[in-house]
C-alpha cells in the first residue's frame, strides 16, 4: 500500500494556516501593559486615526513588534468595554456554592418532579445537565415515554357496541370479512394538533407503563 501525499496546492494551504496560527501568538505574546498604554496615547495623539498610530508607533519605536492597524482597534475597543488594556482570564461562576449536591439528592428531585427535563433538574441542583444525565443513568433511571391511546366517551360506548355485532354477525356468515376490509388509521390525524410523545416523559426507576388519552377523532 503506498503512502498517502498530499497535493501541492493542500500543502501550500496547510503551511499557510500554520504560518496564521503562529503568527497571532506571537502577536498575542509579544505585547505587554506598557507597549498598550503606548499605543493607545499614540491614538490620542493621531486624532484617533488608527493607521497614523501604527505608522508613529513605528518611528517611535523602531525596535521590536510594532502593532497593525486591527491591533489598535481592538486596544481602544477593549479598554473602552472593559477598562483594562489588556486581556483579562475569563473567570467562570462557581457552581455548588455551599453544600455539596449528592447523587441521592438529585435522584430524590427527579422522582419527585418525574416528567421534568435534565435542563430543570440541572438548575434546580446547580448541576450542568449533562451531570444530571450522568447521575440519573448510574442510579438506573429512565426517562420512560407515554403510549397514546384513543380517549372514549360516555356516548360511544354504545356505537362500538354495534360496530362488534355487526362484525361478529358477519364472520358467521363470511369467514374472510376481516380480510376483505380496507383498515385505515385515522386516529392519527387530526386538524387540532396531534400529541408529541417526543417531548414528554417521566423519570422512574421502573417502567410505569401509563397511556395518555388522546381524541383526534372528536369534530
Amino acid at each position: 500500500m503506498g503512502r498517502h501525499t498530499c497535493s501541492p496546492e493542500t500543502t501550500t494551504i496547510k503551511r499557510m494556516f500554520l504560518l496564521g496560527c503562529t503568527f497571532k501568538l506571537r502577536v498575542m505574546a509579544k505585547f505587554g501593559i506598557n507597549e498598550y498604554c503606548e499605543m493607545l496615547l499614540i491614538y490620542g495623539e493621531c486624532g484617533r486615526k488608527a493607521k497614523s498610530a501604527a505608522r508613529l508607533y513605528g518611528e517611535r519605536f523602531p525596535e521590536g513588534s510594532h502593532p497593525t492597524r486591527q491591533t489598535i482597534l481592538k486596544v481602544v475597543k477593549r479598554s473602552g468595554e472593559t477598562g483594562c488594556v489588556n486581556s483579562r482570564p475569563r473567570v467562570r461562576r462557581p457552581r455548588n456554592v455551599g453544600r455539596k449536591v449528592q447523587p441521592e439528592d438529585v435522584l430524590a428531585y427527579t422522582l419527585a418532579h418525574p416528567q421534568s427535563s435534565t435542563k430543570m433538574i440541572g438548575e434546580n441542583c446547580g448541576l450542568s445537565k449533562t451531570r444530571v444525565r450522568t447521575i440519573l443513568n448510574e442510579s438506573g433511571a429512565h426517562p420512560y415515554r407515554s403510549t397514546p391511546v384513543q380517549g372514549l366517551l360516555q356516548r360511544e360506548a354504545e356505537r362500538h357496541y354495534m360496530g362488534c355485532n355487526f362484525v361478529m354477525n358477519n364472520l358467521e356468515d363470511h369467514p374472510t370479512f376481516l380480510a376483505d376490509i380496507i383498515w385505515t388509521d385515522e386516529a392519527c390525524f387530526s386538524r387540532n394538533g396531534m400529541f408529541n410523545r417526543q417531548s414528554v416523559h417521566t423519570w422512574s426507576l421502573e417502567n410505569p407503563t401509563y397511556a395518555v388519552e388522546v381524541r383526534h377523532q372528536l369534530r
